[in-house]
């Protein structure tokens, strides 16, 4: 009985079963990383792809304040946006105009109700906004 074992424990069918075995085993452990490497990849992409339209939406950002820069520069390149600076900033009016001072009324809360005022002015191409134009714009315009 002894002898038996022996030789089948010797015989090549055993053997290459257990050579078998370990093969499968490393491939099963060779594919599981690649699995992970795939995973965590496609991870790291979808992430990478998040930061590129935060900055896409950065760079959007930062092209319409070029362009709002821009059109005040040429504006301030014109004698009359020389005058509407010297007007707003320094307060300089023109001889014989009168000027009214309101109290209450700190500059800088002028500044950004101007600012804001600039900002929704209409532009050319630019349809209006509203409860009105919302509801009745597609039959006007």
């Amino acid at each position: 009985m002894k002898n038996k074992v022996r030789r089948f424990l010797r015989s090549s069918i055993f053997l290459n079963t257990i050579v078998g075995i370990v093969l499968l085993l490393l491939l099963a452990v060779g594919a599981y990383s690649g699995v992970n490497i795939i995973v965590e990849q496609r991870q790291e992409c979808a992430q990478k792809l998040v930061a590129l339209e935060a900055c896409e939406r950065e760079i959007a950002q930062a092209k319409a304040e070029i362009k709002v820069l821009e059109k005040k520069e040429r504006h301030l390149r014109q004698p009359q946006g020389v005058e509407d600076a010297a007007r707003e900033k320094l307060g300089m009016v023109r001889k014989g105009e009168v000027v009214y001072v309101v109290d209450g009324v700190q500059p800088s809360d002028l500044e950004s109700q101007q600012l804001q005022a600039t900002a929704d002015a209409y532009q050319p191409g630019r349809r209006p906004s509203g409860l009105f134009f919302s509801l009745f714009g597609p039959l006007i315009f």
